[in-house]
């Protein structure tokens, strides 16, 4: 019955979902509201009619009302954008929705909000980046970690430019692992990562650490292993003959 339903409306209007794209499968007029960690507010569904197109109507945003800053598209945009700016800004008022918005939910908020908290020096911003290295998102501890590189921090650098080679969108884990074992602790936080592809890549990366540090010690204890082969194998062939 929807889709009987949507063969015959002059014009669909739904959020973003099934009833959308049976929408545009029939050619039908369309109006959609696009949802967190969808596509780019540039982004068009391909070979649609000259009827169809996506449109971005949401009622005004009142950041009072959403203390959980989750919001949807295209005003997530527009948030991000702000919390660009407040990175610059002296006002208090900055300060406060950044510090708000680095709780969000929302992954892509928090590490806007991280990046603005970044340009400050004072330790209230510095305990927010220490404790932004625990994020559940890679993104997030890679914006942090890249911020705390260029301040004094007791966080071994190794450690942080393991953070930070994770949260590139072309992920070098060859670069990672040559960290070595202080690598482990931001390895050890990836392996428990929202992304699955995160998880199973750094658990990939633990696994090849931990037999990287422990090669030498193996390569030791065969060498004394074969140089007492060698030993018992010569004292027995110089034993007299009965």
């Amino acid at each position: 019955m929807i889709i009987y339903f949507i063969r015959f409306a002059s014009l669909v209007i739904a959020v973003e979902g099934w009833m959308i794209h049976a929408a545009y499968c029939l050619g039908k007029p369309y109006r959609t509201l696009m949802l967190a960690y969808s596509q780019g507010t540039d982004w068009q569904p391909f070979a649609q009619t000259s009827q169809q197109r996506i449109e971005w109507p949401a009622p005004p945003l009142k950041l009072a009302q959403r203390s959980a800053m989750v919001v949807e598209q295209p005003h997530k945009f527009f948030l991000i954008a702000l919390l660009r700016l407040c990175g610059d800004s002296s006002d208090p008022r900055a300060s406060d929705l950044l510090y708000q918005t680095a709780g969000s939910p929302d992954r892509d908020l928090r590490a806007a909000a991280v990046a603005g908290l970044s340009d400050r020096r004072d330790d209230k911003a510095r305990k927010a980046m220490v404790v932004a290295l625990q994020d559940p998102c890679y993104r997030v501890r890679a914006v942090a970690a890249e911020a705390l590189l260029l301040q004094n921090s007791d966080i071994a650098r190794e450690t942080l430019l393991a953070h930070s080679l994770i949260g590139q969108p072309k992920r070098e884990w060859a670069a990672i692992m040559r960290l070595g074992a202080d690598a482990m602790p931001a390895l050890e936080i990836a392996a428990c990562d929202q992304d699955e592809v995160i998880r199973r890549e750094a658990t990939w990366a633990i696994d090849s650490v931990r037999i990287g540090s422990e090669f030498p010690r193996a390569r030791v204890r065969h060498r004394v292993v074969r140089m007492l082969s060698q030993f018992i194998g010569a004292a027995v062939a110089r034993r007299p003959k009965a």
